[in-house]
């Protein structure tokens, strides 16, 4: 399998690799949902290299749980202050 020169550039310092992707937040699941369909797309027509590709669908995976538990956990704390609200009427 050939490298990409991408590839062999990120084998050198991190701080001089060129950036592969557009620097983008990812707060949301929807940011995240047009994230992996970029990195999908690009290696699809291979202008990404298939090993970061696989690499950065992990990462997403995870920070789509992460993003689902605090989800989460902002609702439970919103019923939680209403319950208390309610008890104290």
């Amino acid at each position: 399998m050939e490298r990409t020169p991408a590839t062999k550039a990120a084998k050198g310092k991190a701080s001089q690799a060129p950036r592969l992707l557009p620097k983008r937040r990812l707060k949301t699941a929807q940011d995240l949902r047009v994230f992996l369909a970029d990195v999908t797309n690009r290696a699809n027509r291979g202008e990404l290299d298939p090993g970061l590709a696989r690499c950065l669908g992990y990462l997403g995976q995870v920070l789509a749980g992460i993003i689902s538990t605090s989800d989460l956990e902002k609702r439970l704390e919103a019923l939680e202050a209403a319950q208390q609200k309610e008890k104290t009427r």
